[in-house]
């Protein structure tokens, strides 16, 4: 009885172990026409990524920024014990498929990867299992990462070390205008001129990003600087 018992229970054991798992498939080179859609990941920072992406021959969309329903979702795929960030990010992409606005056949997900031990490297593993569980594994999910063979994906193929001075140069901007916001922020008068001015810079570097013009780049900079002498009459002066 004993016996049987065991033996059956190693023979589950080897079925489950043979059982292919369900998984998105890989991003082919005959998709790198699909539309990339990515997690929000802050307001500083994430403008800039559509137009540095397309300047490697990619499409991308960046998602709204997460709401409740975010969170509701992501609980519902994935699992409670995950760290809030992973939520969120499962969370606003499973929410933006199930919203109708994307055909499934053209459009891919994309998220970093690390390559390291923490949540950073597991993100796309919790993402594939979520979107095969909410009925889209058929669209593919890409590692967006410089390190080498960490996931087969053809169709997404970055030469990282053409794009590093237009990320050198496109970062220092982004934390420029991220410092002078956070500056400026808390001290205006009327709610939301410095929110719509940050978002005025983020536009501006656009054309600055597409056409790889650096030096466009810091006059542009220049003169968003110069405008600042027309928000003093709208900031509050420093307390003493």
């Amino acid at each position: 009885m004993v016996e049987s018992l065991i033996r059956q229970d190693r023979e589950k054991r080897q079925e489950r172990r043979q059982e292919k798992r369900k998984t998105t498939p890989h991003f082919e080179k005959r998709d790198r026409k699909r539309q990339i859609i990515a997690p929000f990941f802050a307001d500083d920072y994430s403008g800039y990524l559509p137009p540095v992406f397309q300047t490697a021959g990619y499409e991308v969309a960046i998602l709204p920024p997460p709401d409740r329903m975010s969170v509701e979702t992501g609980l519902r795929y994935a699992s409670n014990d995950i760290c809030y960030p992973a939520v969120l990010v499962t969370g606003d992409i499973i929410k933006a498929l199930k919203s109708g606005r994307y055909d499934p056949e053209r459009i891919a997900v994309g998220i970093t990867q690390t390559g390291g031990q923490c949540r950073a490297s597991s993100y796309l593993s919790l993402i594939r299992k979520a979107m095969v569980a909410a009925g889209y594994g058929q669209i593919p999910v890409i590692s967006v990462t410089s390190a080498q063979g960490l996931t087969h994906q053809p169709g997404f193929d970055i030469n990282w070390l053409k794009l590093i001075k237009l990320l050198f140069v496109t970062t220092m901007y982004a934390d420029c205008i991220a410092k002078m916001y956070y500056a400026t922020a808390v001290r205006e008068v009327q709610a939301g001129t410095s929110s719509r001015l940050r978002q005025t810079y983020i536009d501006a570097a656009h054309a600055c990003i597409l056409t790889r013009d650096y030096d466009r780049f810091f006059r542009c900079w220049m003169r968003r600087l110069r405008s600042l002498t027309g928000l003093k009459s709208m900031i509050r002066s420093r307390a003493k």
